[in-house]
């Protein structure tokens, strides 16, 4: 037996399942008992999560001993000290799979707590790691005696094409877009499939994965990460900017990591998106106006680049209003406020008590991903307009937005009206909806579009 025992890390990015390939391992132990060299069945000690060792010491036990009904089915005695379970072990050779070690790799005492546990039984110590900054300068390349398996971003291409043989051919229509979308990380691709319905198209799916609670966590994520960062920092990491060497400190490194061919990169184009909302809430209302080049030099799928010129759009309608249509008058300033599902009446309220008698517009900015019918609404002296900005050739009626706002429009003495700010391909006929051409709101920004993209979800290289 070898004095130390041997450690394996299992690392990677979030999403790509590493928690699940630990918990078949172990049961894949379990289940067939190979013999070791020394003719023994292995014990094998499984721990889904380390951050509960951190709650006390009752928890390590608790654990322990469920391991150890897992182990030996007809063991039936209490066990209430840490005393009580090393004499269960002594003796035994086992297999410690460990997930989230990342939790307690700092913390001396749960280790050894653990360790006084198991004795010196563990001949293998499989860990469980998401990437972080310590967790990645410790596998820069190096002398060690560790097996390293590191798992960044999503399956390889023929991983994708078994995954695209279990799911429906819609898929395969749109393989190249939600590889992109998706990093092919199995998380993000577990959402698609589960949002899809038949005869659903490719827009409302996107739209539908945007509002998945799953995305909601990754964005908590990203956003308890950068709250305390400078904006413009954020914004170094949002265009993919960022020296990995020497700047590993800005990186989330459970969505950020570094591919040899294509360097620093995301492990999704939706990670991307949640990252530059995160950016968006730390800086004022027209920053994007200087910044959105790079932004579309990143955008490499249709969906990515319809999801900035939405935002680029709505900043650019908070500085000038909409062009030709209802543009900002000399004297008027725009006010944004940026709002959650279910408090359109409440923060209405608050925008109408601060104007007073002020003579500002007001811009209403919806905090989730496709607001019933529309990206934004703009509050004139006299009218609601319901904005959707759409680089689609069609779009789905505005109904919704129609069902929501008309009652809150009302109760301010105002009326109500919709607006698509649209290619010049753009068809859409509906009562008090109109259309504002991409180009006459924003020239500059149309141009780019045309010299970049081609009429299909291919960027000009």
């Amino acid at each position: 037996m070898e004095e130390k025992p041997i450690i394996v890390k299992v690392v990677g990015t979030i999403g790509y399942g590493k928690s699940h390939m630990l918990a078949v391992l172990a049961l894949l132990l379990l289940k067939n008992q190979v013999k070791n060299r020394f003719g023994s069945v292995p014990f094998v000690c499984y721990i889904p999560d380390c951050k509960t060792l951190l709650e006390s010491e009752s928890a390590i036990l608790t654990i322990l001993h469920q391991n150890i009904v897992l182990n030996i089915p007809d063991f039936a005695e209490p066990l209430n000290t840490i005393e009580e379970v090393r004499a269960v072990m002594q003796g035994k050779m086992v297999i410690l799979v460990a997930d989230q070690w990342n939790s307690i790799d700092e913390n001396q005492m749960v280790i050894d707590r653990l360790g006084s546990c198991l004795g010196i039984s563990v001949y293998v110590e499989i860990h469980g790691m998401s990437m972080n900054a310590k967790t990645w300068r410790d596998l820069l390349p190096k002398q060690t005696s560790d097996d390293r398996n590191i798992y960044c971003g999503g399956f390889n291409d023929d991983e994708f094409g078994v995954w695209l043989k279990h799911h429906p051919p819609f898929f395969t229509e749109h393989e190249d877009e939600l590889a992109l979308l998706t990093g092919k990380v199995p998380l993000l691709l577990s959402v698609f499939a589960r949002v899809y319905g038949n005869g659903d198209s490719w827009e409302s799916v996107v739209q539908r994965v945007q509002l998945d609670e799953n995305m909601k966590e990754l964005e908590r994520s990203l956003s308890a990460f950068y709250n305390e960062m400078d904006g413009d920092l954020v914004w170094k990491v949002c265009t993919l900017k960022v020296d990995m060497m020497f700047e590993s400190e800005l990186v989330d490194h459970r969505f950020f990591f570094e591919d040899p061919s294509r360097g620093f990169c995301a492990t999704s184009e939706l990670v991307l998106w949640l990252l530059y909302r995160v950016w968006s809430k730390k800086t004022a209302d027209d920053a994007l106006l200087t910044k959105w080049p790079e932004l579309l030099f990143h955008a490499a799928t249709r969906s990515t680049l319809g999801f900035y010129v939405e935002e680029i759009i709505k900043a650019q309608i908070c500085r000038q209003g909409v062009i030709g249509k209802y543009p900002r008058p000399n004297d008027r300033t725009i006010k944004r406020y940026r709002f959650n599902p279910g408090s359109e009446e409440v923060t209405l309220d608050l925008a109408f008590e601060e104007r007073g008698a002020k003579s500002w517009w007001i811009l209403l900015d919806p905090q989730n991903f496709n607001h019933p019918g529309v990206d934004m609404i703009l509050v004139t002296d006299t009218t609601f307009v319901g904005i959707n900005v759409t680089i689609a050739k069609t779009h789905s009626p505005l109904e919704p937005f129609f069902k929501m706002w008309t009652p809150l429009a009302a109760s301010k003495n105002m009326e109500i009206t919709g607006l698509f700010v649209a290619p010049d391909n753009f068809v859409h006929e509906e009562e008090n909806v109109a259309i504002s051409l991409l180009k006459n709101v924003y020239h500059e920004l149309w141009l780019r579009i045309e010299t970049m993209w081609l009429p299909t979800t291919r960027k000009v290289v």
